[in-house]
């Protein structure tokens, strides 16, 4: 299968599977994160037939710059770590804030695909 036809294919799946997917949150952490505290994030994602291989998952941390305005500063990618009991797959990040201060944090997961020319080309994600 030539590249160009193995991307069709592949977004042609994702289109269908992507209303079906899910992604919601089994750790207990809290949406702030402290300079010099440890926070270990997990997530399980229902693909609806896709793998943990055609999604990325990430969390963005932000830094306020004004009650208005967050910029975001680091993105980290969630690893894939297992299944739970209900066939959905684990995902799971141990984040070190970067930055001294309050920070926020959001976790979003989109479809990915080593042969996309983009990141976001396919125009599809969810966020947490």
């Amino acid at each position: 299968c030539v590249p160009a036809q193995q991307l069709a294919d592949w977004k042609r799946q994702v289109r269908e599977a992507w209303p079906g997917v899910e992604i919601r949150r089994v750790d207990r952490s809290s949406g702030i994160l402290r300079a010099g505290e440890q926070i270990s994030m997990e997530v399980a994602l229902k693909l609806n037939g896709l793998s943990d291989e055609d999604v990325f998952v990430e969390c963005l941390v932000d830094e306020e710059i004004s009650p208005e305005e967050h910029a975001t500063r680091s993105v980290y990618r969630f690893e894939a770590v297992g299944r739970t009991d209900d066939g959905e797959t684990l995902f799971a990040l141990d984040l070190h804030p970067p930055l001294p201060g309050r920070q926020e944090y959001r976790i979003r997961v989109y479809p990915y695909h080593k042969l996309l020319s983009r990141r976001f080309e396919v125009g599809l994600m969810l966020w947490l």
